[in-house]
């Protein structure tokens, strides 16, 4: 900065410190991954329309560095490759009126990374490590179902038992937090929708519709989950919406009004490290109902 003494075209602005030197001076962190990895599958058809099956399957994510490192610990800590096996069954089937499928699993990843506010000086940065392992035990039902030529239903529901092994807390390692749910992984999720479609004499139809989802708990991080309110842990949705579609004879277009998070289930959409301010965390919600008209025209 021109007429600031020890500053400028000679003295480049630095940060860091030869005892932390980020952003002080070069410093170099290399490391390299390989692997294979396998998948084996077999089915057999019942019937015509009806088949079961069985799978086991590998998974591998390379290993990383640390995109957002604020000093020399934080720069040192070199991401292990992550691995899970799968094994999975299930039967599917579908006919002129319905398909539908029943999955069971069992999912174990190790080394599982995760990324999570950690402080750093006077501010904070997303630190991505390796966890132990994680378990799931899941069952997942989907199906779509012509109820009658006018009246369409359709829909999926999961159940997951989702498992950290041992694993201690990144922000605390002394904290022991195996056998809690792992980030993102609700309990259960579902979502359901009914179509019923009234033909009209002109040639035009109306297309009413109704859905529904919803989603356990979940935690958003692996550490620091014991905050007051626990805005670490996003809260248990239960939502429904609604539309109706007018769709003339030419269909070549088409107007709808419709509805959506009718019930106003608040949920936490994103979150965030300690204000400046004060202790509290930050976070950032979503959930309001809203109301629209969609119009489509083609061309």
């Amino acid at each position: 900065i021109a007429g600031v003494e020890g500053i400028g075209e000679e003295t480049p602005p630095v940060c860091g410190s030869p005892d932390d030197p980020l952003g002080f001076s070069d410093y170099p962190v290399d490391d390299s991954w390989s692997h294979y990895i396998n998948k084996l599958s077999y089915s057999f058809a019942i019937n015509d329309n009806m088949n079961i099956y069985g799978l086991y399957s590998e998974g591998w994510k390379s290993g990383t560095f640390q995109p957002d490192a604020r000093n020399k610990a934080s720069v040192d800590v070199v991401v292990d490759p992550e691995t899970s096996r799968n094994f999975e069954i299930g039967l599917k089937n579908a006919s002129a009126r319905s398909q539908y499928a029943i999955t069971a699993y069992y999912l174990k990843n190790k080394d599982t990374q995760t990324i999570n506010l950690v402080p750093v000086g006077a501010g904070f940065t997303g630190l991505i490590s390796n966890v132990g392992a994680v378990e799931s035990l899941g069952l997942e039902v989907e199906g779509t179902f012509l109820i009658t030529d006018n009246f369409l239903l359709s829909g999926n529901f999961s159940l997951i038992d989702a498992e950290l092994k041992d694993t201690p807390d990144p922000s605390d390692p002394t904290v022991d937090i195996s056998g809690e749910r792992p980030p993102g992984a609700p309990k259960w999720t579902y979502f359901f929708f009914g179509e019923y479609t009234w033909n009209l004499s002109g040639g035009s139809d109306i297309l009413f519709r109704l859905d529904f989802r919803g989603r356990s708990n979940v935690y958003n991080q692996t550490s620091v989950r014991d905050t007051d309110p626990p805005l670490r842990l996003r809260p248990q949705i239960n939502d429904w919406g609604a539309r109706v579609t007018w769709l003339p004879e030419s269909g070549n277009w088409s107007l709808a009004l419709w509805g959506k998070n009718l019930s106003e289930d608040w949920d936490i959409e994103n979150f965030g490290p300690p204000s400046p301010c004060c202790s509290s965390y930050a976070a950032g919600f979503r959930g309001k109902r809203s109301y629209g008209v969609t119009f489509n025209y083609g061309f």
